[in-house]
């Protein structure tokens, strides 16, 4: 998992890592660095299905409240946004400093996603780490140009996590 930069900016490292501990998840590793443009594109690999599905998301939002899609990101298409999203998250990841935690437990990817909540933060649950901590939304992101900003990444299931670990936690910086 990675605190982004707006958890670590904001102070929230702390309460972050004890909620993991105290859900029963170990950590592994732990580390705070500055993530570099490779890293991060790695990180957010160009895969089509991802790019549909990020874009098609920020579309409904968009679309739910009225808001012409196409005029306020430019893109013609979803997938077109999803990589609009990518270009700013490389950017919001580079940024500040992040912390990279490799986190060991039963079922460690799927609880930790549990406690940090919905990707979206105004749709998390008021337990979950987004719902606490962060306000902000989709549509405010897009306004501003720039990512979504919601603390945190969770690793989808075990086998992200693994090609992850090997982006952040191997001990080769010279990505």
């Amino acid at each position: 998992m990675i605190i982004k930069p707006d958890g670590v900016a904001r102070g929230l490292v702390g309460p972050v890592v004890s909620r993991l501990e105290q859900a029963g998840l170990r950590i592994v590793q732990l580390k705070m660095t500055r993530a570099t443009e490779a890293q991060v594109l790695d990180h957010y690999a160009e895969d089509p299905e991802w790019l549909e599905s990020s874009g098609t998301r920020a579309v409904e939002r968009l679309q739910e409240n009225g808001i012409d899609w196409r005029e306020l990101t430019g893109c013609e298409a979803a997938s077109d946004v999803g990589r609009l999203i990518r270009a700013r998250l490389v950017d919001y990841m580079c940024s500040g400093p992040i912390v990279v935690l490799q986190l060991a437990g039963p079922a460690a990817a799927r609880k930790t996603r549990q406690i940090i909540g919905a990707t979206l933060p105004l749709e998390a649950a008021a337990g979950s780490l987004r719902g606490g901590y962060c306000a902000d939304d989709v549509i405010l992101s897009f306004q501003e140009k720039r990512a979504l900003e919601n603390i945190a990444h969770a690793s989808g299931d075990a086998s992200e996590a693994l090609r992850e670990i090997e982006i952040w936690c191997a001990d080769n910086q010279s990505r």
